[in-house]
């Protein structure tokens, strides 16, 4: 059901095909006519369930389409400290979509006519126009790109191979990209949001560590690093908004959580201790100023504007509440650190959120990521070894080359566990054999012992 859904997109006209990026969302039932303005956080969370998929599938399909949002972020998306912008217009000079619709005859000044004509057989074009206007129903001339059918079959009726037919196609893309890029673009709201770039920083970190991408965690690190220079105080404390040079507003529990996940993700796959440290850091500063005795979290702050009443969202909606993504940080952290506080905040969460889950589950989708992760038989694994060791590396990538969803990892460096230690006590005797990167893989507390062979490592978490 997850892969045809996101094939569906990825195909569909919600995905844009020339520069690639999901739109807000589908006004029709096929993913075809889209809503064309582009929200940063509808690339964090597609990005975020591709790679999933591609870990649970193996299909290249959903690796190739996080990388594309990826690029389509740091193409337009990304600022000069390589933060991000919260969203693109869906008007350009007063019309909806203007800036993303072609004509059969624009693609035909713009590419040599048998590669117009394979491209516009390949993506839908139609010289009327395959665009009706959502309000009027009427043709618009233009046209929405999208893939019309299987590559399989366009190659076949070509006589091309696949490799042949993509390689044709990414160049009329390229091509159509460039004349795009003259016109007159939609507008950039360039506010630098800390919740929507925690959000976008946890899919950088999950996309790094599952395609073992270098330059995909360096962004991620540079995002980390300008976020807490920019937006975080003292004592875990966060501002909300960015705009030039100028930050501003009290974090809200959405800024909090989401920072908090990106930084428990990006330690997860750089293994920096000071990230998770911050990450710590951080999730305490919310418990402190934003949880309600009863359970669950409010949206405000205690030390912060008088209101008449302090708000408490539980539901996720376009993106997930601040209670859930808190669930999942708590879950998590408690994981990785061992610290009980963090767990018992949990079980509060999940008692107060019960009744509701009961009622509408399919209303609290990323709160039940959460639950999965907390009553699964999840487990604890720790390398111990030099960071910066092949067989270290092996062991890792076979961690994330897979979908282990309910699986923590730490990393406890040779000569050096101090750091983690202090953040970890439980790391602290858990080391290398002979020299060797080890995994010692624990469940419920208790620990196998530890094993230098990626294969039995995943055979101990029954992958």
């Amino acid at each position: 059901m997850v892969c045809d859904t996101l094939r569906a997109m990825r195909r569909g006209g919600v995905f844009d095909q020339i520069g690639f990026g999901f739109h807000r969302y589908s006004t029709d039932a096929h993913w075809f006519v889209p809503h064309f303005e582009k929200m940063l956080y509808d690339q964090a969370l597609c990005v975020m369930a591709c790679v999933e998929t591609w870990q649970a599938s193996g299909e290249e399909e959903f690796k190739r389409t996080a990388l594309e949002v990826l690029e389509y972020v740091r193409r337009d998306l990304t600022s000069p400290d390589g933060l991000f912008y919260s969203a693109e217009d869906a008007d350009s000079e007063g019309v909806e979509g203007k800036f993303y619709v072609w004509t059969a005859a624009e693609i035909r000044s713009l590419l040599p006519e048998a590669d117009a004509a394979l491209f516009c057989e390949a993506y839908g074009i139609e010289e009327a126009g395959n665009f009706h206007d959502e309000a009027t129903g009427q043709a618009t001339g233009t046209n929405i790109a999208y893939v019309a059918e299987p590559a399989a079959e366009t190659a076949a009726r070509h006589g091309l191979g696949l490799e042949a037919l993509a390689e044709r196609l990414e160049q009329c893309r390229l091509k159509l990209l460039a004349a795009r890029e003259k016109r007159v673009r939609p507008l950039c709201d360039d506010k630098i949001l800390t919740d929507g770039n925690g959000l976008m920083l946890a899919a950088l970190a999950k996309a790094a560590r599952a395609f073992d991408d270098e330059g995909l965690a360096a962004r991620a690190r540079t995002a980390a690093d300008a976020l807490l220079e920019h937006l975080g105080l003292e004592g875990g404390r966060l501002l909300h908004r960015l705009r030039g040079d100028v930050a501003g507003v009290a974090g809200m529990l959405d800024d909090y959580a989401c920072l908090a996940w990106g930084l428990v993700e990006l330690y997860q796959t750089v293994f920096d201790p000071a990230l998770l440290r911050r990450a710590v850091d951080v999730t305490r500063a919310m418990v402190a100023h934003f949880a309600d005795a009863d359970g669950g979290f409010f949206l405000s702050p205690g030390d912060g504007e008088s209101l008449l009443l302090r708000q408490k969202t539980f539901y996720d909606a376009a993106v997930p509440s601040g209670n859930s993504v808190a669930f999942f940080v708590l879950t998590t952290l408690f994981r990785l650190t061992g610290d009980k506080a963090l767990m018992e905040h949990a079980d509060r969460l999940a008692r107060r959120f019960a009744g509701s889950l009961d009622e509408r589950p399919s209303a609290y989708a990323f709160f039940l990521c959460g639950l999965s992760q907390l009553l699964a038989p999840g487990a604890e694994v720790t390398i111990a070894g030099d960071p910066d060791a092949p067989d270290t590396h092996a062991l890792a990538r076979a961690l994330y080359s897979r979908y282990l969803p309910e699986v923590a990892v730490i990393l406890r460096p040779d000569g050096d566990a101090e750091n983690i230690a202090a953040l970890a006590p439980y790391a602290r005797y858990q080391q290398s054999v002979d020299g060797r990167a080890s995994a010692h893989v624990c469940r419920a507390g208790s620990c196998q012992p530890p094993t230098t062979d990626p294969q039995i490592m995943l055979k101990l978490l029954g992958a």
